[in-house]
């Protein structure tokens, strides 16, 4: 099993090389204006397993926003996997609405069952 420093070592990694100022400079000099910064609910008040795994989180989106605004990006923040979301998706922390239909397809963001954040 993968411990938390291991997981942070891993992650650490993914955020040295995840992006540059170059790429977001070049995104610029293609008129794209706009890019979208997933963030896990986890990520900045980590909780349960994710705990020791998201040491310099905070520090990596920092940096990325401020470089954006360097380079003349604006930065879309999408709150990725937030606990008790509107998708009902195990990704989204809801695994309640799932309904097995039988040993290989189940139904999981029934419209009716939703769970708007919203009205």
């Amino acid at each position: 099993m993968l411990g938390a420093q291991n997981a942070n070592d891993i992650l650490q990694a993914h955020w040295d090389g995840w992006v540059t100022e170059a790429q977001l400079q070049a995104l610029v000099d293609r008129d794209v204006t706009l890019v979208r910064l997933p963030i896990g609910d986890w990520t900045l008040s980590p909780y349960g397993p994710y705990i020791g795994c998201m040491d310099g989180a905070a520090d990596r989106i920092q940096w990325l926003l401020d470089t954006a605004l360097k380079v003349g990006l604006k930065v879309l923040l999408d709150i990725h996997a937030l606990k008790g979301s509107q998708n009902g998706s195990d990704n989204s922390g809801q695994t309640s609405d799932v309904v097995w239909t039988s040993d290989n397809t189940f139904n999981h963001w029934s419209h009716n069952n939703s769970h708007w954040m919203g009205k």
